[in-house]
């Protein structure tokens, strides 16, 4: 069955389950029939919907629904207040069945049509396809609190081993990080950053967030970090370093809020051999083309071109010839315009005579590209 809001309308026939909507809660609360998305109007209509989809299948008793949705401001008349707002739920669409029970009401849908039920249920064998039914932050009522808590639990713990399994396939340290900032007592979480940036060939920085989460643990709850990670940290110290991958500096500090331009850069350097940063003095083009750079597979040489003063095509012995992806940054920005200009044109010369497969990302200080 597909694990969509758009799914079509089925009936399961001698249930007791009409199972024609789909309802989402896991974000804002969405109602979806054969149609399209049907409105839910009202924070007390939607918040008497989540706890009735929260229990789908089941009774849930109508202290509990009352409580939910006036808190602790219930009406003179609370039972028939309940009643009246089941009435405005169930004329939203004629799909959506809502029975009467002895003490309570019950939502008549099949859990699986509940995309938090659906995702309870993917959270192990399929990560991904759970997390994308996420669409926002929970907002519970107070009696509903503590599903809210077991929830996002879930969803950390889905998203840790989602990203587990990211590891050495693609470069997920930016989203590790920001997890590690919002969760900066979480020890798995500080576990996997250490383990992708040793992936990514930065143990420095993975031996950091251990003595960062060290310090915390022992400021914040006298204690230590659990042997597992104490057990990483001793195999990050005792790693052999990993193999050159060219003469790119190594990295200080993260490169926090630039992630589209690196993304841009990278998908750019796929499309075309030469990809030129231009833009004043000072505004992070060379440690993007180094961050870019660090991203490329294979071997990546960095290359200065500030000693060149004559801009002509580079001699046949030139280490260039003999590199395979090169991040350029010559910075000519004390020359005549006529000069840049020149030099540009002889780098892009050069390009086309390297062999195929070379890639280039070309920096230059001005405003202005040519």
């Amino acid at each position: 069955m597909p694990d969509t809001l758009a799914t079509q309308c089925q009936q399961f026939v001698g249930t007791g389950r009409i199972v024609g909507v789909d309802i989402a809660v896991l974000g804002v609360v969405e109602l979806r029939n054969g149609a399209g998305a049907v409105p839910v109007a009202g924070a007390r209509l939607r918040a008497l919907l989540l706890l009735l989809a929260l229990d789908a299948g089941r009774v849930v008793p109508a202290g509990r629904l009352i409580d939910g949705v006036w808190g602790d401001d219930h009406p003179a008349a609370a039972g028939n207040a309940l009643q009246a707002l089941v009435s405005r739920l169930r004329r939203i669409s004629p799909e959506l069945v809502v029975e009467a029970a002895p003490n309570g009401y019950r939502l008549a849908v099949d859990p699986d049509r509940v995309d938090l039920h659906r995702f309870v249920r993917l959270a192990v064998s399929d990560p991904a396809a759970a997390l994308a039914l996420w669409r926002g932050d929970l907002d519970f009522p107070e009696v509903a609190r503590s599903d809210q808590v077991r929830l996002e639990g879930l969803r950390l713990a889905t998203r840790r081993r989602h990203l587990a399994g990211q590891i050495g396939r693609q470069d997920i340290v930016p989203e590790l990080e920001g997890l590690v900032a919002a969760h900066p007592l979480d020890e798995p979480l500080a576990g996997l950053l250490m383990r992708a940036l040793r992936e990514r060939g930065n143990p420095g920085r993975a031996l950091e967030v251990f003595e960062a989460l060290r310090q915390r643990l022992a400021d914040e709850l006298g204690a230590d970090p659990s042997a597992e990670l104490a057990a990483l940290h001793l195999e990050v110290l005792r790693a052999e370093p990993p193999p050159a991958r060219g003469n790119l500096p190594a990295e200080v500090s993260s490169f926090v809020g630039r992630e589209h331009d690196v993304r841009e850069v990278c998908r750019l350097l796929g499309e075309h051999r030469l990809v030129t940063l231009i833009g004043p003095g000072g505004s992070g083009k060379t440690r993007l083309s180094v961050e870019v750079g660090g991203r490329v597979p294979g071997e990546v040489w960095r290359v200065e071109l500030a000693p060149v003063t004559d801009p002509e095509p580079l001699p046949k012995g030139h280490p260039l010839w003999s590199f395979k992806n090169v991040v350029v940054t010559p910075h000519i920005a004390g020359r005549s315009d006529q000069d840049r200009a020149r030099m540009i044109g002889t780098i892009k010369d050069n390009i086309r005579r390297f062999a195929e497969g070379m890639a280039f990302v070309n920096v230059v200080d001005k405003k202005k590209g040519y």
